[in-house]
């Protein structure tokens, strides 16, 4: 739920592969560089072919709140770029990535003139839109254990086969906290019990994740 899930749409990762490469530009980033900014104007619709990239919203003392993160496979700036609103978030490069993206005028014309591409674009825009309710759903009725289990398990790269499952990203307690809205004392406490419980373990500066972590209740099955 905080990743966008893109194993979902992994059918559609060469078609929009090839529709962005061929009708817009490329863009390679460095982490923690800035890819749109908030209440921007310049509208263009964003395919994510490499790395992970972040979108946060900020208010008027800059405070800056994480609200999820997009990997490869991922298309966002859609809303807005058909609303004519101004963007609501910034988005950041977490790793390092490769990103096309259309003009607006571009991709408003294959929206209207290629049924595939329109349906393909709605289809993740809505997935987009529900997983985004689930969260404020899981903010708002879920307690912190079972809201931090479901940020590791997001984290976690689930494709492995070992035992140990190393993070997609690094997630440090500031990260989670923030993420979770709670503070980081009680992120501390909670990762302590679950290190007892053999659920997670430190090697150097990461967090490892057993695959105990999918036994652990969290809002998926619950909701």
């Amino acid at each position: 739920m905080l990743f966008f899930p893109t194993e979902k749409f992994l059918d559609d990762f060469d078609y929009f592969t090839r529709i962005f490469s061929k009708n817009g530009y490329r863009k390679v980033l460095k982490p923690g560089e800035v890819n749109t900014v908030q209440d921007d104007l310049s509208h263009r619709l964003y395919f994510i072919y490499k790395g992970i990239i972040k979108t946060v919203i900020r208010n008027e003392y800059c405070d800056e709140k994480i609200m999820t993160f997009f990997k490869e496979g991922c298309i966002y700036g859609d809303m807005s770029l058909f609303s004519g609103l101004p963007i609501t978030y910034s988005s950041i490069s977490v790793t390092d990535s490769e990103v096309y993206y259309l003009s607006k005028d571009r991709a408003i014309e294959l929206f209207l003139a290629d049924s595939e591409f329109a349906l393909k674009l709605m289809r993740q825009s809505c997935a987009r839109h529900y997983y985004t309710f689930k969260r404020v759903a899981s903010i708002s009725f879920l307690n912190v254990e079972e809201r931090l289990t479901l940020l590791l398990k997001s984290a976690s790269n689930y494709d492995s086969q070992k035992e140990w499952l190393e993070p997609i990203m690094n997630l440090t307690h500031e990260c989670m906290s923030e993420i979770l809205n709670v503070n980081r004392t009680t992120i501390s406490k909670i990762l302590c019990e679950y290190h007892k419980q053999g659920i997670i373990k430190k090697q150097g500066r990461k967090i490892l994740f057993s695959r105990k972590i999918y036994e652990q209740p969290s809002f998926e099955e619950t909701f």
